[in-house]
């Protein structure tokens, strides 16, 4: 039985398969990396804004840790909004961005969303001892 050849056979099996892998893994690893940016700009925005009570300075911080971290790498930063408010006695931030890189069916999503809140300072949540 003559076997010359075999190994290109099987080879040429096993790349698509191979390859396929490859790029699912990529693929979602960036998708994963572009979460993590995003819930560090929305973590940031809620610490900010918990401690100088300036939502608008806040979202900026954000973005400005966003782009400085390499989020852009992951994320398209044109996309990327910051929401700050305040609800009770803590200071909640919500970023959205879109994806960079759409994965292969696998977390396809369009956008990408994360909150974080953080208590406010204690001076922001009894202003009255401080007006005094």
């Amino acid at each position: 039985m003559d076997e010359k050849g075999q190994m290109f056979v099987e080879f040429a099996f096993c790349l698509p398969i191979f390859l396929l892998l490859a790029f699912v893994i990529i693929s979602v690893s960036f998708w994963g990396l572009g979460n993590a940016y995003v819930r560090e700009a929305a973590f940031e925005a809620a610490r900010h804004y918990s401690v100088t009570n300036n939502p608008g300075r806040s979202a900026i911080v954000a973005k400005g840790v966003f782009y400085g971290s390499g989020g852009e790498l992951f994320v398209k930063p044109e996309t990327l909004t910051v929401a700050v408010y305040r609800e009770g006695d803590k200071a909640v931030a919500e970023a959205v961005a879109e994806p960079r890189f759409k994965t292969l069916g696998v977390g396809n999503v369009d956008k990408l969303y994360k909150k974080a809140s953080c208590n406010m300072e204690y001076r922001y949540r009894n202003p009255g001892e401080y007006l005094q």
